[in-house]
């Protein structure tokens, strides 16, 4: 399927809910569970500090991080800052308010259900993104990402 309307989505279904791994019906290798969120409280734009931290969603967090930081992936457009902007491809490495962000060139680390852990691409297609996050959507992966 692909993306129309609002291109965000939360991992595990952003519920503070106990999850087992019988309820990972697209499996635990094609499941995120823990990616990468670098440079806060700084506020960041494709790897260049902004004067501001004011753009950030969420510059401080509520209670511990575990608890509160369920990561979100949002497609940008070309300036990586309006959400589903014109030319909106950008999911990995635009800005560090929403997703995922790291200070690698070419993309981002992330942890999956199954221990593993993959360089996800900066060219990732988006809807191969979010089919990584969720866990029983029922999707089918058969590429490198």
């Amino acid at each position: 399927s692909s993306l129309s309307g609002n291109n965000q989505i939360t991992a595990m279904d952003d519920l503070p809910r106990t999850r087992r791994f019988r309820d990972i019906t697209d499996g635990t290798t094609n499941t995120m569970l823990i990616t990468e969120q670098a440079g806060r409280a700084d506020y960041y734009i494709r790897g260049i500090k902004q004067a501001s931290n004011a753009g950030l969603s969420q510059a401080t967090s509520w209670g511990s991080w575990p608890s509160y930081q369920v990561f979100q992936v949002q497609v940008f457009g070309a300036d990586a800052v309006t959400r589903d902007g014109p030319g909106g491809t950008c999911s990995i490495n635009c800005n560090n308010s929403q997703g995922i962000y790291s200070f690698h060139t070419g993309g981002a680390h992330a942890s999956f259900v199954d221990g593993s852990v993959h360089m996800l691409s900066e060219s990732i297609d988006a809807n191969v993104l979010f089919a990584l996050i969720t866990i029983n959507g029922g999707e089918i992966i058969n590429q490198d990402f």
